[in-house]
């Protein structure tokens, strides 16, 4: 492929993703939003794992109560975020969980280690932190046009013209 061609097909692609960087950002949203979800799921088919890593790790408050914390935390967040509707609480509610999983269940394998959850919680972190800032997208059900607003009564006392003040 020529040189020069292939340079343009580069600039017109990052062009591309310039153009529509908002669109983009909204996929990742989607995407965590929906990832967010399925975790959620897996920690309810997996509740007693969950409760017993929590233990393992001597997290404070650890137990029933704090699983299904994180669950609904991860549902009602995860669905927030996947659908655009109060994203920026959808990820807010997150951080808290994200935190302790990223400094306290996961720190523990190293940043360097093997395991890549200490990696991905911190990636997962970083993208709620990103989302509380950022908030929606125009594919969102925040973006959606809003219905017209009612009629308003125009005061006539606002068009009378008024002498200028001296």
């Amino acid at each position: 492929m020529d040189p020069d061609r292939q340079r343009a097909s580069a600039e017109e692609i990052r062009d591309w993703f310039l153009d529509r960087r908002s669109w983009c950002m909204d996929l990742i949203r989607i995407y965590l939003g929906l990832g967010l979800l399925a975790k959620a799921i897996a920690f309810v088919v997996h509740r007693d794992e969950l409760v017993q890593t929590m233990m393992d790790h001597h997290i404070i408050w650890s137990g029933a109560a704090l699983a299904h914390f994180v669950i609904l935390t991860h549902i009602f967040g995860g669905l927030l975020m996947a659908l655009g509707f109060g994203t920026r609480v959808g990820a807010l509610i997150q951080i808290p969980t994200l935190v302790g999983a990223t400094f306290f269940v996961n720190w523990s394998g190293g940043l360097w280690g093997f395991a890549e959850e200490l990696r991905f919680s911190a990636l997962v972190l970083f993208l709620l932190v990103m989302f509380v800032w950022y908030g929606s997208g125009p594919l969102s059900l925040d973006a959606r046009p809003q219905p017209a607003e009612r009629e308003t009564v125009v005061d006539p006392a606002h068009l009378i013209p008024r002498p200028a003040r001296r």
